[in-house]
């Protein structure tokens, strides 16, 4: 058996590799064999499979977990460790917490642009939502247990998107905000966001997985034609006639207002990460040290730093900011990106500028990172209970 990202599982009968008929669109990190009939897997917000001989069954586990390696000694003897230094136990009849830690994986990160940094959300791999009043992050219940992309384009009105239900009767939702409370509004689906852009309220790109490419009019999402397979990360929207995306495998594509199109890029590495100041300033940036500049009508490449760039924001032409994995910090200062200190080693997902001086980041187990002007004090941490 062979086990990987987006759902992958594959398994070799001797002769050749097939797909198995568990389909699911989470990573899947790990796998151990007991035996022909018996067996384990582990993937994406603690899902857990188990191995019956015949089918893969999904065996109820604790959210919010990356469990990222599997060992058994016996059928009621196995350990399941991962991400922050989460460990469970399996006994023969369920998995036991032993050590609980703040394994929460933060994916975005917004800041409505009317609120001057007086309001911001972020979201998470479990139902925890957290919402900045100005001086603290407060934790509040989100209306789905899953969340995937989230987009505030004022107080008033903001998105997020994710899965509702559990296992292989999940299905992809928008809720949308209109200040007071979350509300639902109908998916075209089938497959799931992973990022949104905004050029107006009436005027919104989300993109994801397979391809996936949906269009926001300001009366509903509708299913946009895309003219590739593979997953996209990431897309920003500059006006009705101008947008891009990016994704797995070198994709980039763009938006002239008729269809998107996909351009040439010469790489096969992934393309996580895209922000633009004006239609002729935009920077897309991914893994192999991976960042171009686009100039307004072609990407030159630039040199980087170093490692795997995930997330991207850029404030004006002088002030921006690059995150990834090992909690990896790039300043823009407008002639170069540069490697600043940063304080974490966890990798970081998503960020946000609220002002030159004022920007947020986040990723895995929990962290949130504030570059600020202010004077503030160290080591204060933001408590997120587990909300089932």
């Amino acid at each position: 058996w062979a086990v990987g990202y987006e759902g992958a599982l594959l398994h070799w009968d001797g002769n050749a590799w097939t797909q198995d008929a568990y389909t699911s669109e989470q990573d899947l990190y790990a796998i151990a064999m007991l035996s022909e009939n018996e067996g384990w897997i582990t993937g994406e917000n603690g899902l857990t499979l188990r191995w019956d001989g015949k089918q893969w069954i999904e065996i109820p586990g604790e959210s919010g977990l990356m469990l990222n390696t599997l060992s058994f000694s016996a059928s009621d003897d196995g350990w399941a460790a991962g991400i922050g230094g989460a460990l469970l136990h399996w006994d023969g009849l369920s998995w036991i917490s032993i050590v609980s830690t703040p394994n929460y994986y933060l994916r975005g990160i917004s800041f409505p642009s009317d609120s001057q940094g007086r309001d911001g959300w972020i979201i998470s791999n479990a139902r925890s939502l957290l919402r900045w009043d100005g001086q603290t992050w407060q934790p509040l219940e989100g209306p789905i247990h899953s969340m995937h992309a989230i987009a505030m384009l004022s107080t008033t009105d903001g998105w997020l998107e994710g899965y509702e239900g559990f296992g292989q009767d999940r299905q992809p939702v928008f809720y949308h905000w209109d200040g007071s409370a979350w509300s639902k509004v109908a998916h075209p689906g089938p497959n799931p966001v992973n990022a949104m852009a905004f050029s107006a309220p009436e005027d919104g790109w989300a993109v994801g997985a397979k391809g996936a490419i949906y269009h926001w009019d300001g009366e509903s999402w509708t299913s946009s034609p895309s003219p590739v397979e593979e997953s996209l990360y990431a897309v920003a929207a500059l006006s009705a006639e101008d947008a891009w995306a990016s994704g797995s495998r070198g994709m980039l594509l763009h938006w002239d207002g008729a269809s998107w199109q996909s351009l040439p890029t010469f790489t096969n590495s992934s393309l996580d990460a895209l922000a633009f100041t004006t239609a002729e300033d935009g920077f897309v940036l991914g893994n192999m040290n991976i960042i171009w500049h686009w100039d307004g009508s072609a990407w030159t490449e630039l040199e980087s730093p170093l490692g795997y760039l995930s997330a991207v924001e850029m404030w004006d032409a002088q002030n921006g900011w690059a995150g990834g994995f090992s909690g990896t910090l790039l300043r823009w200062d407008g002639s170069q990106w540069q490697q600043v200190s940063s304080p974490t080693t966890n990798n970081l997902r998503a960020l946000a500028l609220t002002s030159p001086t004022d920007g947020w980041a986040v990723g895995d187990n929990a962290v949130i990172l504030r570059y600020t002007s202010e004077t503030l004090p160290l080591g204060a941490a933001v408590s997120i209970p587990k909300i089932e």
